[in-house]
């Protein structure tokens, strides 16, 4: 059976001291350095959202810079190909009335050409004939 005597009242007296003792030398300080961890992880998660929500806004401005870089290589593109076509329509236009210039000048040149070919002709035509001429008639 328990008796109540001066060993109990020694014993509760080290009993609480020793608490007392292990509270202001490993509790108190373990508790603290709990408590700074868990500022110093809180402080990081803040750091870190703060991080993410820079990140995000960097990655959305850089998706709109993308946007905005294929807009005008798509616009520069566009204004390349119709400045293409046009500089290709207006030499085409310029080759056409070259040519036109060529075959005008081309005609007008077989045509002096034919008209000194009929003048020639009539030339060795009138030559044949009087000497056809001559020749039937004797006369030389």
């Amino acid at each position: 059976m328990i008796k109540l005597n001066a060993t109990l009242i020694v014993q509760v007296v080290n009993f609480l001291l020793l608490m007392w003792i292990l509270n202001h030398l490993l509790f108190k300080p373990i508790l603290r350095a709990l408590e700074k961890r868990e500022e110093k992880v809180n402080h990081l998660l803040k750091e870190t959202g703060d991080l993410l929500s820079q990140a995000q806004g960097v990655k959305e401005e850089y998706e709109m810079r993308i946007k905005q870089a294929q807009t005008q290589a798509l616009e520069v593109k566009e204004k390349i190909e119709r400045e293409s076509r046009e500089e290709g329509e207006r030499l085409l236009k310029k080759a056409f009335v070259k040519a036109e210039k060529g075959l005008a000048e081309t005609s007008v040149a077989i045509a002096k050409d034919a008209e000194g070919a009929k003048r020639e002709f009539e030339r060795l035509s009138r030559e044949i004939s009087l000497e056809i001429y001559q020749k039937i008639l004797g006369v030389r």
